[in-house]
């Protein structure tokens, strides 16, 4: 580098180049504290604002999930918007869900009809309307049929299949409500009900008689006699009278 020349002396060139580069240097740092002044200020701002959550430029969340450990989660206090709905909007467990279709209203069939008494479930029963009769009065006979099953049924009780009979204390048949009876023999079909006797009644003349009603009859004596009571196949426990 050559040495600058002039009138001045060369003390004074040095002089003013080194204050040439003095002012240069005193510039260059007051730029560099201003810059550096500016930016520590902007920082502190933004971290204000981080602290007590005003960002001015924060981007508003909606219903984006939030990211563990930010400062925007809802306070331990008040119900996070992830809660499961209240258990009254479930349905009640005691109610019935409505099916909707409609009872059925067919009537129902009709009861069938019923069927013919088995033997079994009859019982006949002889009685007497006093233990003891004078001699030359008549005894009311009484015969009566109950059904002990638990089911109606159908049993013919017409003249022919029911009969009186009267007996001595041996045994000797001596009279039967059907020997001179001249009804008709047709059926006469009943509906017994379980329970509910049917009777019958006749009176007694206090004469024998036979099948075919022959003409001889004779009045009985004094003496013990016993009356039976038949309804078919079906007898009843003979029951005994006296004649006094």
């Amino acid at each position: 580098m050559t040495q600058p020349g002039g009138p001045a002396p060369h003390s004074v060139y040095v002089r003013r180049r080194a204050l040439a580069i003095a002012g240069g240097v005193l510039a260059f740092v007051l730029v560099v504290w201003g810059l550096g002044a500016l930016f520590s200020g902007t920082t502190q701002r933004d971290a204000d604002a981080v602290k007590t959550g005003n960002v001015d430029d924060q981007p508003p969340n909606h219903g984006a999930p939030v990211p563990a450990g930010s400062s925007s989660a809802a306070p331990s206090g008040q119900p996070s918007s992830s809660a499961p709905p209240s258990s009254s909007a479930a349905p009640s467990s005691g109610a019935a869900p409505s099916s909707g279709a409609p009872s059925s209203s067919a009537p129902k069939p009709p009861p069938a009809p019923p069927k013919p008494c088995d033997p079994s479930f009859l019982h006949v029963l002889a009685t007497t309307d006093k233990p003891s009769y004078k001699l030359g009065e008549q005894p009311k006979l009484t015969m009566s049929v109950l059904n002990i099953g638990g089911q109606p049924c159908i049993q013919d009780v017409g003249h022919a299949q029911r009969e009186l009979v009267i007996s001595d204390s041996g045994g000797s048949r001596l009279w039967g409500s059907g020997d001179c009876s001249f009804a008709a023999t047709k059926p006469e079909k009943r509906t017994m009900q379980p329970g509910k006797p049917i009777t019958f009644s006749v009176q007694w003349a206090g004469r024998t008689s036979a099948p075919g009603c022959p003409a001889k009859r004779t009045a009985v004596k004094q003496g013990d006699y016993q009356v039976t009571a038949k309804l078919g196949p079906v007898p009843s426990m003979p029951v005994r009278f006296s004649i006094t």
